[in-house]
């Protein structure tokens, strides 16, 4: 089959855990002859080369060290120039289908030409960005937007795969219900990660690793706060390693408060997808402090699948990959003295980190694999092209 992949980021040129998904999924599809096309992000110019084109506008400006460059007014709904180019290149790779993972901030114009074209459609939701497209504040114009848009996002033989059970809740929640529709979570190339052996040195600290975006949703600053109380009730027993990128401001506030108090947190920034991997099995837990509802949540399984126990927010899509008690814990969002209390849990039990850690390697071999994630949705998307 011949897939035309649109999304509006594409690693090496990424940020976040859906486009390390999507590229995981797309390489998967050997038998395919795949096609992705997305935007200029990361680059001087556009660029075309093995199979990745790399040439439809860069909204996304520096982000998310630097400033975005969105689109604004109706530009966000319908982009002139995402139309055609999208048509230009369905036309000339002539797809049997558009497999679409992402396009914020791209509008639906890549959308109208895959639908101009009559191409079956997928959609592999990893977050919100279809209704967050339509939304409006102004009820009477959100209500013109889903209306022009219906039938680009609903018409015709159309499917969507959602990657965890609580975003198909939230998407029908929103009246965007798909006749044809799967939960295929994400899943990793478990090769690349190996059961780690314990080795924590009776009396050192606990070792804390944050991995992901450093922006407002994802928490660091309430995990800061239960830094900040664990030097009064249980001083040198917790240090923290953060690993990711942010906006410049964002990142230096979070420092600033860090040193402030002398908390014991070191900064890496941006760390590559391989390098990732040793940092998972140097720490003891991974911490997920997310303070709105995870889609998902790639890291989760990553560290689960080195070994590392995961403390993380009980809600959205987290909920559906640690098991609370088993394969790590679950803890109310936005709550840090509950953080704190759940991370205290393993201080001076290595015995407990073991255990937890076999647990939550056998979770994800039995539910996260990439090599079944990857058939299930290739097997979706075969037969919404064979209707």
């Amino acid at each position: 089959m011949k897939l035309l992949v649109l999304t509006n980021l594409f690693p090496p040129h990424a940020v976040g855990g859906y486009e390390a998904a999507c590229e995981d999924f797309v390489r998967s599809f050997h038998a395919d002859d795949v096609s992705v096309l997305t935007t200029s992000y990361g680059l001087q110019q556009p660029d075309e080369r093995d199979g990745v084109l790399r040439v439809l506008p860069n909204v996304f400006g520096t982000w998310p060290s630097g400033p975005l460059h969105l689109p604004r007014g109706f530009r966000r709904f319908f982009m002139r120039e995402t139309f055609r180019i999208t048509r230009y290149w369905i036309r000339r790779i002539r797809p049997d289908l558009c497999y679409i993972w992402n396009l914020g901030h791209l509008s639906l114009g890549p959308l109208y030409a895959a639908r101009a074209s009559r191409l079956p459609v997928v959609y592999h939701l990893e977050d919100h960005w279809l209704p967050d497209t339509v939304y409006h504040p102004n009820r009477m114009i959100q209500a013109s937007k889903r209306w022009l848009g219906a039938p680009a996002i609903f018409g015709g033989n159309v499917g969507a795969i959602f990657v965890s059970a609580y975003l198909r809740r939230s998407y029908a929640s929103l009246d965007f219900s798909f006749r044809r529709s799967r939960v295929v979570p994400n899943g990793i190339d478990l090769a690349g990660y190996s059961q780690k052996v314990y080795s924590k040195p009776a009396g050192a600290p606990l070792r804390l690793l944050f991995a992901g975006r450093v922006v407002p949703e994802k928490g660091l600053d309430v995990l800061l706060a239960a830094l900040s109380l664990a030097k009064a009730n249980a001083p040198g027993a917790l240090q923290l390693t953060v690993a990711g990128p942010g906006p410049a401001q964002y990142v230096e506030s979070l420092q600033a408060m860090a040193g402030g108090q002398s908390l014991p947190v070191s900064w890496l920034g941006r760390v590559g997808r391989k390098e990732m991997t040793a940092l998972y099995r140097d720490h003891d837990l991974l911490a997920v402090p997310s303070v709105w509802d995870e889609p998902f949540g790639l890291v989760a399984i990553e560290a689960m699948a080195s070994g590392t126990p995961v403390v993380a927010a009980d809600s959205g899509g987290l909920a559906e990959i640690v098991a609370h008690g088993t394969s790590g814990l679950l803890v109310p969002r936005s709550n840090a003295a509950a953080l704190l209390e759940a991370l205290l849990t393993f201080v001076n039990r290595p015995a407990l980190l073991e255990a937890m850690g076999r647990d939550a390697r056998a979770r994800v071999e039995a539910d996260f694999d990439l090599v079944r994630s990857a058939a299930e949705a290739r097997r979706f998307i075969g037969d919404l092209a064979g209707a």
